[in-house]
């Protein structure tokens, strides 16, 4: 849980980095701060949905914890090109890197711990998973503050400060795959895959409330004591295979139309704050500096602290009845 919160976590900065140095990447490649800001985030995003679909066909066919592994790593290189580009086409394109693995990384983590965790609790740590955006919204101004604000000389001034705002993330992506190895496949895609003694070594595993290297798993269990525990030997191989056209049939229609708009809603105006809060708070007065700019939005992106953990304590108080 841990593992996957601490994704998100760094999922979030990285969506809404790139709107807060939309300042250091106008002056380095001549272009208007809001056009930069409107185009990065709408590439950003739109990629993130292109991820998300490929993702989740790919999760279906190939397993949760195999594509889950590599996307932190897919958008820690697209990072790595933003910092490093030599000119906007190539700005553009390291989001375009972003935005799929950023896609993949969301879709997959929901899947993996709605997979994993039981349906008596899942909607408490599927809410729970938001807790990582929700600090991450927050931490990315903090972040801006830092390298972007009044210590941006530090960083080589407004002509550097952006690239190491952007590329800084690598380090602890980068780190988050090193402990990756510890997730499990889901029982139910081993399961689906014919592989019934891996799906139940996983379930042992996670009883016992252990986390042990996936390339140690199947030899740490007896594989007799599992069959005997569990007594799977008759378990059938799921062959359902599911159909998207399904959640715009019958009863999921409505359920799926309505969570549709719900984020579509949400990521709107979340998408659309944290990108104008800087120019926004910049612009009200020319007074303003672009540092105190940031700090406003530290402030008011604490909010969505608050909001994420009232929406986890509502989700476990709902779950009782």
């Amino acid at each position: 849980m841990l593992l996957v919160v601490l994704g998100t976590f760094f999922d979030a900065i990285e969506q809404y980095n790139a709107g807060y140095a939309a300042t250091g990447v106008s002056a380095a490649f001549h272009i208007s701060a809001a056009a930069i800001s409107t185009q990065v985030e709408f590439i950003t995003f739109g990629f993130m949905a292109v991820g998300g679909l490929m993702a989740g066909y790919m999760g279906d066919n190939l397993g949760r914890r195999f594509l889950y592994s590599f996307n932190l790593g897919i958008y820690a290189i697209g990072a790595l090109i933003s910092a490093l580009s030599v000119n906007y086409i190539m700005f553009l394109l390291g989001r375009m890197v972003v935005g799929l693995g950023l896609g993949g990384e969301i879709a997959i983590g929901l899947t993996l711990i709605s997979e994993i965790m039981p349906t008596r609790i899942r909607s408490q740590f599927t809410g729970i998973v938001n807790v990582g955006p929700g600090f991450g919204i927050f931490a990315v101004a903090v972040l801006a503050l830092l390298f972007l604000g009044p210590y941006e000389g530090i960083f080589g001034g407004p002509y550097l400060a952006w690239r190491w705002f952007l590329g800084v993330l690598i380090l602890p992506a980068l780190l988050i795959l090193v402990y990756r190895r510890y997730i499990p496949e889901t029982p139910r895609f081993l399961i689906s895959k014919g592989r019934q003694d891996e799906a139940f070594a996983v379930i042992k595993m996670l009883s016992e409330d252990k986390l042990i290297p996936v390339k140690r798993l199947k030899s740490y269990y007896n594989i007799n004591e599992l069959k005997k525990q569990y007594k799977y030997n008759d378990l059938k191989t799921i062959t359902e295979k599911p159909h998207t056209s399904e959640l715009f049939k019958g009863r999921y229609a409505r359920r799926s139309l309505l969570l549709f708009v719900l984020s579509f809603i949400t990521f709107g105006v979340s998408a659309s704050f944290t990108i104008i809060y800087p120019e926004l708070f910049s612009s009200v007065t020319s007074s303003l500096h672009l540092s105190s700019s940031f700090i406003l939005t530290t402030i008011v992106n604490f909010g969505t602290l608050l909001g994420t953990f009232t929406a986890v304590l509502l989700a476990a108080k709902t779950e009782r009845f």
